[in-house]
Formats: C-alpha cells, structure tokens, sequence
C-alpha cells in the first residue's frame, strides 16, 4: 500500500472514532493554486516577449500596455504567495 494510501486509510480509521474528519479540498485547492501560477508564469513570459517586440519596433504604447500587464501579472502572484 502507497503511503497516500495508507495515510488515508488512517484518516478514515480516525474519523470513525470521532477524530480527524478527512476532506480533500486543501488537495484540491493546491492542485488550483499550482494552476493559477503556471498560468500566469505563461502569461508574463508572453508579455515580456510583447515587450521585447515593442522595444525592437520602438512602440512606446505597446510598451507600456506590456509593462503594465507584467505589473499587474507580478501583483496577483505577490497576493497568491500572501495568501499562500
């Protein structure tokens, strides 16, 4: 029996007895949060490569949308790691 396995089966044993009551939501929402991150890593690693397009063709408004997407992508992972 795999470790999860068995730890869950203890979980379960305990929760007959009046103990620990097992839930899988803190899987579950560890399993969104790991989601939620590689998802905006992808999102900055698009806008930084729009900026480095914008600063090739010298696009100063494009620039700075991709600035502030970066920013605001940057903001949301500090307040997902606060959380955390």
């Amino acid at each position: 029996m795999t470790t999860a396995m068995q730890n869950r089966a203890k979980q379960l044993k305990n929760a007959k007895r009046g103990g620990y009551v097992p839930t899988i939501a803190k899987d579950i929402n560890k399993h969104k949060v790991q989601k939620i991150k590689r998802a905006l890593e992808e999102a900055k690693q698009i806008a930084s490569e729009l900026e480095d397009e914008a600063f090739e063709f010298d696009d100063q408004v494009s620039m700075q949308k991709a600035i502030g997407a970066i920013t605001v992508i940057e903001l949301i992972e500090q307040a997902l790691n606060s959380a955390h």
